[in-house]
């Protein structure tokens, strides 16, 4: 059995951000969930976790390795600095997975949505910008559809990295990629897109003409059925959030959902949609996990 030591640091768009990323901020000192409704143009401490990921190693020579992830979420097209805001910007980012050791940048979704910026020309640009910062998947959040599916695959053709909703089907079919691989560090990292299944119903419908949403839990478990052997650990990055007002299902009945077996693949859970600020230890009498959110731009 060999470890992967995975750091999850919460980068978000608003964020209160000094010369170390890693800030651990109010998690220091408090076990368990941290959530909290920012008010209005409210900064975000950033968050660090490192979780200690047994993997099954075949090869003996394969190194222990420490693996950085970026998570974001929810910028609605805030790619840009906005210093009284807190907004730090994309470059910023980009500066951000440059920096660090074996890194891999995630986007929890809603980011081709918001400004003009955005809607100018249904989000390819915020891609573009995205592209420069060395993206390497994001989640298909619920107003990454208000373009309607064709224009989702088409930001996704421009994309230099997958955009992942393993529960999106249109007609049946498969409708953006289920999940991706990423190598860092010399281990396999699978990624599993998910997005809640309530966009049936905040997205307008005349946008989603023969497009279901199939139920998360269920997803996760055939998706990592189809990974397992492939991967040493899973990381989901989803668009699910903590309101069960706004979600069927929300990251934490998500993972209250999965069996001990499931529940041993997956290293992290990367969210948004509710834009809250969130680092979660889920201790849920069988495991150890952890969940990110961030309150995003807060278009």
């Amino acid at each position: 059995m060999k470890k992967i030591l995975m750091r999850l640091a919460a980068a978000a768009i608003i964020s209160a951000m000094s010369l170390s990323l890693f800030a651990c901020g109010n998690s220091a000192d408090t076990e368990g969930e941290i959530t909290e409704k920012p008010a209005e143009n409210a900064v975000s401490e950033d968050i660090e976790s490192d979780i200690p990921v047994e993997t099954e190693d075949e090869d003996a020579a394969r190194e222990p390795a420490t693996i950085t992830v970026c998570t974001i979420n929810d910028i609605h097209d805030a790619v840009a600095e906005i210093p009284d805001n807190g907004v730090i910007g994309l470059p910023m980012i980009a500066g951000i997975k440059a920096s660090a050791e074996n890194a891999i940048l995630l986007d929890a979704g809603d980011a081709t949505q918001g400004q003009s910026f955005a809607t100018a020309d249904a989000g390819k640009h915020v891609i573009d910008v995205m592209n420069a910062a060395g993206y390497d998947a994001m989640a298909a959040g619920n107003h990454d559809f208000d373009y309607g599916a064709e224009v989702l695959l088409a930001n996704g053709e421009n994309a230099d990295f997958p955009i992942l909703s393993a529960n999106t089907l249109k007609d049946g079919e498969p409708l953006p990629e289920h999940h991706t691989v990423v190598e860092a560090g010399g281990y396999n990292i699978g990624i599993i897109g998910l997005t809640t299944t309530s966009t049936a119903t905040s997205t307008n419908p005349e946008k989603l003409e023969g497009i279901t949403f199939e139920n998360e839990i269920e997803t996760v478990k055939s998706e990592i059925s189809e990974l397992e052997g492939l991967v040493d650990a899973v990381i989901i990055v989803a668009h699910l959030g903590d309101n069960p007002l706004a979600a069927n299902i929300t990251s934490e009945e998500l993972l209250e959902g999965l069996d001990d077996e499931q529940l041993k693949m997956i290293a992290a859970v990367v969210d948004g949609h509710s834009h809250t600020v969130e680092q979660t230890d889920y201790r849920i009498s069988r495991s150890f996990r952890q969940a990110l959110r961030t309150p995003g731009s807060g278009s």
